[in-house]
């Protein structure tokens, strides 16, 4: 905005001199004037329904597609197996040099471009190249005809001081609108905002989730911007929580939000305040009054006037993504927070109702996307649980997460991937879809702990896995669950003295008798999983000591064989024991059960004396992980 109008009154201050203003206009040239973007849509949309592009649908969604990432200022993402994966449906073994079908049609494409300028686009004002050699596309305007003369232009004294005085008066306007729409004239590149628990100061504990769910509703509408970067904290220090300086400065972030919300049956107030974490100053602060119905609405507003505080511009198509936000009804919404809620506790009992309020969320508005990615999140950690049988779990959570991929595929690409991977084992199918979610959701943590979790891991890409979850760190310091993760693959990784160190600093016992056990610690190991009343991790532990009739004792006192997801544990036992054809059998049956944690036998410690029997290496290619390399 700055340079047009420097440039506009430039040419005015110019006009006392004698010049010539050429009055020419060309027609049938082209200009390196860029098109608005609605330009070059309308422009796709006349092309795609011209006769070169009737019958082919393939080109047509290639064009759509390059154009599409242009315009989002994602141009560098085109790329050949890129488009191979997006538009011709590629999968993760595709390889340019083996197949040239991206190079043919971006050729069958150029020259489909040229028929059409060269007929029924003729007179088009708008032209989309596709220069040789690449696939990203140029825009540019056609100019209007030539029109012949030369004028002299000297206004008087009194018309340049008028028309100054209206440019600036224009340009202050517009500035202020400016701001007001989508941020500061000059905006920062990059913000990181630490976004601590809201107070609830309704005074009802039934209402917590209310307040979570406030608070998650802003942080979802932060994540509409990728310019903003977010650590959602849930556990400052007690100590600490009076102050926000203290904190954003340990957490290395710009800015503290702090919030509380007040709720009175139907009434709400949401305030929220901005604190600089360099200087301790306040930078802005408001509220937002009015029926629980307008929640959306007000979040949205919220969150916008927070972006342009920290110096954010917003672009218009993150504006209308809040928008797209707002229109799902309040009470869909609050079954969704409280959904969160449950979830967010994780334990076996709190998923399920976590499942139930999020199938109410989605029964009430259908355009609720996170609530169909989190209802098959809920499926697959109630399987993994063994609460529900994995073939149910399997079928529902493909409905659940195929409806919100409808709905917005760049954000649940990621959810698509833990349902493609743990529970179908389509790891190549996965793979893709979970490193497309990475490049997507850069600022997204869980993009990268899925990532990490359901697919680096199961394909022993461990050192690629640690690189995956220290990103998930940076983005969410605070996340216990990341350091128990981390702990995980390190312990698989054969680190296990890092290991220990991690999994005492995330309190994680669990991971340290497992590691201590390895190291031969077997004494403070079987303390602990007794502690625990982890029958079969006690048993495995006696079993490593080459204490036989105490590991036997121990996996009787264990449950049932034929109850929960324990086969793979039983199996573990009989392998520390030697007896390889038990506990070969024992994960023959956890295949014909699906059990999850399948997925890991690539790189759990505890089936390294396994892995040469041709039998465990069959079992590997049946489950897909013959590929990945422990």
């Amino acid at each position: 905005m700055a340079t047009s109008l420097q440039s506009s009154l430039g040419g005015v201050l110019r006009w006392g001199e004698p010049q010539l203003g050429p009055a020419v206009m060309n027609v049938g040239a082209q200009t390196n004037e860029e098109p608005r973007a609605d330009q070059v849509l309308a422009a796709v949309k006349r092309i795609t329904a011209s006769q070169p592009f009737a019958r082919s649908e393939r080109l047509a969604r290639f064009l759509r597609f390059i154009v599409e990432r242009t315009l989002e200022g994602r141009s560098e993402e085109i790329k050949e197996l890129v488009i191979a994966a997006e538009v011709f449906d590629r999968g993760l073994d595709f390889e340019p040099k083996d197949s040239t079908i991206v190079r043919t049609e971006a050729r069958r494409l150029r020259q489909r471009l040229g028929d059409y300028y060269a007929a029924e686009g003729r007179e088009d004002p708008t032209r989309i190249e596709l220069p040789k050699g690449a696939y990203v596309p140029v825009f540019r305007l056609r100019e209007g005809r030539r029109r012949f003369g030369l004028v002299k232009v000297r206004p008087p004294t009194w018309l340049r001081v008028v028309l100054v005085a209206a440019l600036l008066g224009a340009g202050a306007f517009l500035a202020w609108q400016g701001w007001w729409r989508y941020g500061p004239l000059f905006p920062v590149e990059e913000v990181t905002l630490v976004v601590l628990p809201f107070r609830d100061l309704s005074g009802d504990s039934a209402e917590a989730y209310f307040t979570y769910g406030v608070r998650e509703e802003l942080v979802g509408d932060w994540r509409v911007i990728p310019r903003i970067r977010l650590i959602a904290t849930n556990t400052p220090e007690p100590s600490r929580e009076t102050s926000a300086t203290v904190i954003g400065r340990d957490l290395r972030a710009s800015h503290v939000v702090e919030g509380a919300v007040r709720r009175n049956v139907n009434q709400v107030r949401i305030e929220v305040r901005v604190t600089e974490s360099s200087s301790g100053k306040v930078t802005w602060e408001d509220q937002a009054d009015g029926d629980v119905s307008a929640i959306p609405r007000m979040c949205s507003r919220l969150a916008l006037d927070v972006a342009r505080s920290v110096g954010i511009r917003v672009r218009p198509e993150e504006r209308r993504l809040l928008g797209v936000r707002d229109l799902v009804k309040a009470d869909s919404i609050f079954f969704f927070w409280q959904g969160l809620y449950h979830f967010s506790r994780f334990t076996a009992g709190d998923i399920a109702a976590a499942r139930d309020h999020f199938e109410r969320a989605v029964a009430i508005d259908p355009r609720i996307d996170w609530g169909w990615a989190m209802l098959a999140l809920c499926y697959f950690h109630l399987a993994d649980r063994a609460v529900v049988p994995v073939p149910e779990a399997t079928r529902k959570a493909e409905q659940a997460v195929e409806r919100a991929v409808a709905i917005d595929r760049s954000v649940h690409l990621a959810a698509r991937g833990v349902v493609s991977g743990m529970l179908q084992w389509k790891w190549s199918a996965a793979g893709l879809e979970l490193s497309r979610s990475t490049e997507l959701q850069p600022n997204m943590a869980l993009a990268h702990i899925f990532y990490a979790d359901y697919y680096l891991r199961p394909m022993g890409r461990l050192k690629e896995a640690l690189a995956a979850v220290d990103r998930a760190l940076e983005l969410e310091p605070q996340d216990r669950t990341l350091r128990v993760l981390r702990a995980n693959i390190l312990l698989e990784a054969g680190q296990t003295r890092e290991a220990i160190a991690e999994a005492e600093k995330a309190g994680a016992p669990a991971v340290v008798a497992r590691a201590k056990a390895l190291e031969g610690d077997y004494t403070e190991a079987l303390a602990i999983f007794q502690k625990q009343g982890s029958h079969l991790e006690a048993a495995w532990v006696h079993a490593l000591a080459g204490r036989r009739a105490e590991a036997r004792r121990a996996m009787a006192q264990g449950p049932p064989a034929g109850t929960g997801a324990l086969m793979c544990s039983r199996a573990a036992v009989h392998a520390a024991l030697g007896e390889e054809v038990a506990a070969l059998d024992c994960l023959d049956k956890a295949f014909d059960r699906h059990e999850l944690q399948l997925a890991y036998l690539n790189v759990d410690p505890r089936f390294a004396r396994l892995r040469p029997h041709p039998r465990f290496q069959a079992m590997l290619g049946k489950i897909g992980l013959s590929q990945g390399r422990p």
